[in-house]
């Protein structure tokens, strides 16, 4: 068995959700585990990123094996801050970052705020969400909505802006950089 099973077991013996949301959350079958732990199947490794997510950790924790969520507060880290998000490339780079602002985080690298005239969203990177979430949308400088699932079509609509982005399900992943999980109201 590789470290990085050996990895993922010992999260997933250490996490107090059922091995079934665990496998609901990938979208794989209840014999998984079984597979994986047998040496049948190595599916695993697609499944990093999404692995990661769960646990709330970085892909670099598992392949590395350091650190340990359960272990590590979350504690205040600066968190860049950028106006717009280009069409493509990464997240944040230094062209675009305007500051910083502070949020309680285990890792801080994995999260940036977002600003707009209203708010400043703490956005979780990372390029899927389940329906109903609120996303920043990468588009047309990013956009703030909430990501709808319809059929095999992934509709973002607009928190405010009146903006519907529909994209085929496969494509939904290269528009989303992440998740809403904080909202910082600004104060006219």
């Amino acid at each position: 068995m590789d470290k990085i099973l050996q990895k993922v077991l010992e999260y997933l013996k250490k996490d107090s959700r059922k091995q079934g949301e665990f496998l609901d959350y990938l979208g794989l079958s209840s014999s998984a585990v079984s597979d994986w732990k047998s040496g049948k199947s190595s599916s695993y490794l697609k499944y990093l990123p999404l692995i990661a997510d769960y646990f709330s950790v970085t892909v670099d924790m598992m392949i590395n094996g350091y650190g340990d969520s359960f272990t590590d507060a979350p504690a205040p880290s600066k968190i860049p801050v950028i106006k717009v998000l280009p069409d493509d490339g990464p997240c944040v780079n230094a062209d675009n970052i305007e500051g910083y602002d502070c949020a309680f985080v285990r890792f801080s690298n994995e999260f940036f705020f977002f600003n707009d005239e209203q708010a400043l969203y703490l956005i979780h990177r990372q390029n899927y969400a389940d329906d109903g979430d609120s996303v920043l949308v990468r588009h047309n400088g990013g956009f703030i909505g909430a990501y709808r699932t319809s059929g095999e079509l992934v509709v973002f609509v607009s928190d405010g802006k009146g903006e519907i982005l529909p994209v085929s399900e496969d494509r939904a992943s290269k528009f989303i950089s992440g998740v809403v999980t904080e909202i910082r109201r600004k104060l006219k």
